[in-house]
């Protein structure tokens, strides 16, 4: 390549970067900061359970959920921790409709398929926690089939499902992922950020199902930090490229789970009260690519007290919402009420009276101009439920 080639590559890219990400004042609003769906090199990942721990540890994460491919009959590796981040084993189970994420399991007494609706009953009868993994995916075999099922979860957003619309979408947005390989080198977690999409089908269909019983909205970094250039053995880098990074991943995308008490330092007790915030729904996704760290409330207060985010309870009386945060100038926050929105202000304290009788209340932030106005952060629902 010559000079002036080199020199008209540079300037494009300099031009074209992504905002650098809004670096917050570090605030603490009880919540602890961790990623779900990470792949390690026992399937299609690129390294071992400490390397991935230390690459969470520099991006400020405290727990990491592993999720390889397998078979629901191996028994999971204890709690374990690396680096001062917790490691919890858990499994990415195929089916005929679609891919589950499943946590909190003991191995299986036998292997289990079939269409997605059986696999999803039959882990949930040992005791797992569900999610629904990629479901919006635009690749067949990933993409979520059976939305009657009885799952637990859902990955509202997933970066692999990100690229991989983006890549079936047209010039322009093949254009973008070419954009992206370029920016990378110089702003990978903003850069990530920056193509990630989020599906109005999936929001859809978990608030459908929300409106009857607890479903818990989360990402999935769907982490490899392998780009393979040909099918290869687990743990056979050889015909791949690090792209994106674990750490890269890390830093773009986290949940922040409000525990019960504070972490201990024993593996075993600390899982239980991070799977168990999880179950809950007392959880919330931030986009950190766009701007870190985050701080973010949701109460509902009512007549028997004060609920947060994944609690239910029965309607009757006034209700009244509040949404604290640290958004950046410019940054809306959307309070909605099932699939309608009931409050939209710039603001980074948030009161709403809501309407009396049964609702599911979520808030959604979205970010400025500069940003496409994508979310920055996503709650769980507070669900209120029709009297008995």
């Amino acid at each position: 390549m010559t000079a002036a080639a080199c020199a008209a590559v540079s300037m494009f890219v300099g031009l074209t970067l992504p905002p650098r990400r809004v670096l917050l004042p570090p605030t603490e609003d009880g919540t602890i900061a961790g990623v779900l769906h990470v792949h390690t090199s026992r399937s299609d990942g690129r390294s071992g359970p400490a390397e991935i721990a230390a690459a969470a540890s520099r991006a400020g994460l405290t727990f990491v959920v592993l999720t390889d491919h397998g078979e629901a009959t191996r028994i999971p590796d204890p709690p374990t921790y690396y680096s001062g981040v917790l490691c919890l084993d858990g499994l990415e189970l195929s089916t005929e409709g679609g891919h589950l994420v499943v946590l909190d399991m003991p191995a299986a007494p036998q292997l289990i398929w079939g269409p997605a609706e059986t696999v999803a009953e039959q882990v949930r009868r040992l005791g797992a926690f569900v999610i629904v993994a990629h479901p919006d995916s635009p690749k067949a075999e990933l993409r979520w089939q059976a939305w009657d099922a009885p799952y637990d979860g859902v990955e509202w957003i997933n970066p692999d499902t990100s690229w991989r619309v983006r890549a079936q979408a047209g010039w322009r947005q093949r254009f973008a992922l070419l954009e992206a390989l370029l920016h990378y080198p110089f702003r990978p977690a903003e850069t990530i950020a920056g193509l990630l999409t989020g599906s109005d089908e999936t929001l859809t269909q978990w608030l459908a199902v929300a409106k009857k019983r607890r479903v818990v909205g989360l990402a999935g970094v769907d982490a490899h930090a392998k780009l393979a250039l040909r099918n290869s053995d687990p743990g056979d880098n050889r015909w791949s490229i690090p792209l994106p990074s674990y750490e890269a991943l890390f830093r773009t995308l986290s949940v922040h789970v409000t525990l019960e008490q504070p972490l201990s330092g024993d593996a075993a007790a600390d899982a239980r009260l991070v799977l168990r915030a999880i179950r809950g729904g007392h959880l919330y996704t931030a986009v950190d690519g766009i701007a870190s760290p985050p701080f973010f409330t949701f109460t509902a207060t009512h007549a028997g007290g004060t609920a947060d985010q994944g609690d239910e309870f029965d309607a009757g009386g006034p209700v009244t919402l509040r949404v604290r945060s640290n958004a950046p100038a410019g940054f809306t926050t959307i309070v909605w009420r099932n699939t309608e929105i009931l409050a939209t202000e710039r603001s980074r304290d948030v009161t709403v009276e809501a309407p009396e009788g049964p609702a599911v209340y979520r808030v959604e932030i979205r970010a400025g101009e500069a940003y496409g106005g994508m979310s920055w952060l996503l709650s769980n629902p507070i669900y209120v439920r029709a009297r008995n």
